[in-house]
């Protein structure tokens, strides 16, 4: 006879992965800023694959059978392991696999809730995805005959940036503008925006969407949400995810200076983020569409504008030091080093 509950050991396999994922993205994201502040990194497009990597730690850390605790009367080590995708190197550095084992009188209840909250969660987060595709497939498309200015400049901006043309589409949300798609980009503007934005700022816009696309972002994106939600029972994964994104938009404002000038792409973040407040949100938007040209934290928004009025550009690092970085980056991100914390004199009882 089937049982509707799942068993212990799949409850107790839960508990484990999850409390080990919490795990390592807290420790990755704390080695990440260290290496980040010990190289004085600043390059917003080198921050982000940072981000990126511990994100995707995190992740990997969840769905991959991997050593993780190792139960002894004398002490718990917590073994971190980067997955090997092309295992050029042996797993020299293996401790051996052993389960973190719990009572059904102490998994059952907290292993039901994780389960059912993940199920739950993902399924809304599902809908909403396939509803956000049925908002933007169903979309109108911009006319070209009637909007020729802002196609000219779309052209030139697509023909200086070597990318490849995307379609343009009229969405009424406060969460425009931002770039999406997968065979094709799509940008996606409000009808309020190219009523109140003039020439100069439309443009400084639509270079900030062409860099998106210039850096693959509308692939990207999209893996990076998935990874997001499965850990959406970890805290910190939406810190990481807010750096990421902020990174995102800097290292897009960078590109975009080079086709615009920075009080023109700053007088349109302003006015964009005005439009805002006057405008319908629709949170399915607002949740899944990579927001290109704001970010959702105000402290993160202040900070993009005052970079583009009084510029601070980032010196970049010297080839030694360069190579060091890159090199040190290559040994912690991939290479399986593994970081153990040892707590001595300590057994937790599980059973």
């Amino acid at each position: 006879m089937l049982s509707l509950f799942p068993s212990d050991a799949l409850l107790d396999e839960i508990i484990r992965r999850v409390i080990t994922s919490a795990f390592t993205g807290a420790l990755w994201l704390l080695l990440a800023l260290a290496i980040m502040r010990l190289f004085r990194v600043k390059n917003p497009a080198v921050k982000h694959v940072f981000y990126t990597l511990v994100l995707a730690k995190g992740f990997f850390a969840l769905v991959r059978e991997q050593p993780y605790f190792v139960q002894t009367p004398a002490r718990i080590i917590l073994t971190l392991q980067f997955p090997n995708p092309g295992a050029p190197l042996p797993d020299f550095l293996d401790v051996g696999t052993s389960f973190f084992r719990g009572s059904s009188s102490i998994a059952f209840g907290p292993g039901i809730v994780v389960l059912a909250a993940t199920v739950i969660f993902l399924l809304w987060r599902f809908l909403g995805l396939m509803r956000f595709y049925n908002i933007v497939s169903h979309a109108s498309e911009l006319d070209r005959r009637t909007n020729e200015t802002l196609y000219e400049i779309l052209d030139r901006l697509v023909e200086w940036a070597q990318v490849a043309s995307p379609k343009v589409i009229l969405v009424n949300s406060n969460s425009t503008p931002f770039t999406v798609g997968l065979k094709r980009p799509i940008i996606s503007l409000s009808p309020s925006l190219l009523k109140q934005l003039d020439q100069e700022e439309i443009e400084a816009v639509l270079a900030h969407e062409v860099a998106h696309i210039a850096r693959r972002d509308y692939l990207y994106h999209w893996p990076l949400v998935l990874m997001r939600d499965v850990l959406f029972f970890n805290p910190l994964t939406y810190v990481i995810y807010q750096r990421l994104s902020f990174e995102r938009e800097r290292a897009c404002d960078d590109f975009s200076l080079k086709l615009c000038g920075p009080l023109t792409l700053a007088k349109s973040l302003v006015k964009v983020a005005e439009i805002r407040e006057r405008q319908p949100e629709l949170g399915l938007i607002r949740s899944l569409a990579p927001l290109s040209f704001l970010s959702k934290r105000q402290s993160y928004f202040s900070r993009r504008v005052t970079e583009l009025i009084e510029p601070k550009p980032y010196v970049p690092l010297s080839w030694p030091r360069r190579a060091l970085f890159w090199l040190s980056a290559f040994v912690f991100f991939y290479l399986e080093i593994h970081i153990s914390v040892l707590i001595y004199g300590t057994r937790v009882i599980f059973s």
